[in-house]
């Protein structure tokens, strides 16, 4: 199938101009800036790769929507049908000196960002092995009761104090209403209970006759910005839900799995398990059955011939 959008040319910039001709669609170079590539850088490179203008762009532009052929066809030819871009996106694709720019950008890409196999296993292994508790924890603490005096309810500071000025804010106007009604005011002490200084983040007291000792059990967030590296790495982010805080993580049994996998741990599994069940070790099996109850049948037989009966 032919080309009928752009047909491929290899002019370079000054000729393509003297000839009228554009040497790229406008909207497919948006791939080569993205790469920090010029117009004259790419067709450097297309002439150096051994590839048409459109096959640079191509591959510029299949890296740039995540490797999908079809898409980066019409990126380069806008006009195309979707179901000519499928076909003429895999056959370009398919070209040889295409999927070795290809590769090269890929390999350029990651070098830029300084991934590789080894950098990726260790990410892997640090989520799989990674432990929770340094971001959420279910913890106990001790509750009102535990410090109290004589094990009465214990308030914050602010909390005692706002107390008191509600007690004294109710004192003086039921005193105003004695005074209106001509009768006699007896105030009423502030009822301090088991004092102020309650802190809701010590230990439970043992000997607390509210709790006895189990303390009140509540979720710990921890502060993400204080969280060692080994753990933070399990941090996917927070959801404010109307329920409160949702804490996300990255999955580690998928990482334990992918580890699995690389050390070939299900394959070494699945032919230890395979090679319990061949017909040769289900033989093995049956046979030493075979030689046991033949024991167990001499040493029936010999108990008899003494005289000693089983029952």
């Amino acid at each position: 199938m032919s080309d009928k959008h752009s047909p491929p040319s290899k002019m370079k910039p000054e000729a393509a101009k003297k000839a009228g001709k554009p040497n790229a669609p406008a909207h497919a170079r948006k791939f080569v800036l993205q790469a920090d590539l010029s117009e004259e850088d790419a067709w450097a490179l297309a002439e150096a790769k051994n590839l048409t203008a459109n096959e640079e762009l191509f591959a510029q532009a299949y890296l740039a929507n995540g490797l999908n052929a079809t898409q980066a066809y019409m990126a380069v030819h806008p006009k195309a049908k979707r179901g000519t871009a499928t076909v003429e996106g895999s056959r370009t694709l398919a070209k040889t000196h295409v999927l070795r720019r290809v590769r090269e950008l890929v390999a350029e890409r990651s070098k830029k960002l300084e991934i590789d196999g080894e950098e990726l296993l260790r990410h892997t292994h640090a989520v799989a092995t990674a432990d929770h508790r340094h971001l959420t924890q279910y913890r106990y603490f001790n509750c009102p009761y535990c410090r109290g005096l004589d094990h009465r309810r214990q308030r914050t500071l602010a909390q005692f104090e706002d107390d008191r000025r509600r007690h004294e804010d109710e004192e003086r106007k039921r005193e105003a209403h004695c005074v209106i009604a001509d009768k006699a005011y007896v105030p009423d002490d502030f009822d301090e209970e088991g004092g102020p200084g309650f802190n809701e983040c010590a230990a439970p007291v043992e000997d607390c006759p509210n709790c006895f000792g189990n303390g009140v059990g509540r979720t710990v967030i921890a502060d993400t910005s204080k969280v060692p590296a080994d753990a933070a790495i399990l941090f996917a982010g927070v959801k404010e839900t109307k329920d409160g805080v949702e804490v996300k993580f990255h999955d580690k049994l998928t990482a334990q799995s992918m580890l699995f996998k690389h050390k070939g741990l299900f394959e070494a599994d699945n032919a230890q398990q395979a090679a319990a069940t061949s017909p040769e070790a289900l033989a093995a099996m049956a046979a030493a059955m075979e030689v046991g109850r033949a024991k167990q049948l001499q040493k029936l037989a010999e108990r008899r011939a003494t005289g000693f009966s089983g029952d």
